[in-house]
């Protein structure tokens, strides 16, 4: 016979899931689609007129995305990066 030992934790003892994650101090074109906001980390970038955005990407300061680029799920753009147009 095989044994597993399973550890299930009482919900007040589970870690608190975020419930958002931050957009701090950004230059945001107002037509830039951002996926699912709540799921995205940008804070002091620039972000260009007509991007897209995906889940769970994370923006650091610094960082300026040129017009009409996208930026797929799972990113990470570190400080200092520049992204030109149509990419």
């Amino acid at each position: 016979m095989i044994f597993i030992n399973i550890l299930l934790l009482a919900p007040s003892h589970r870690p608190a899931a975020p419930e958002t994650m931050p957009i701090v101090n950004c230059n945001i074109h107002a037509s830039v689609k951002i996926v699912n906001p709540g799921q995205v980390n940008l804070y002091g970038c620039t972000v260009g007129e007509n991007c897209v955005i995906g889940p769970f990407v994370e923006i650091q300061s610094g960082v300026s995305i040129g017009a009409r680029s996208r930026i797929q799920s799972h990113s990470f753009i570190c400080t200092g990066v520049h992204i030109g147009e149509d990419t």
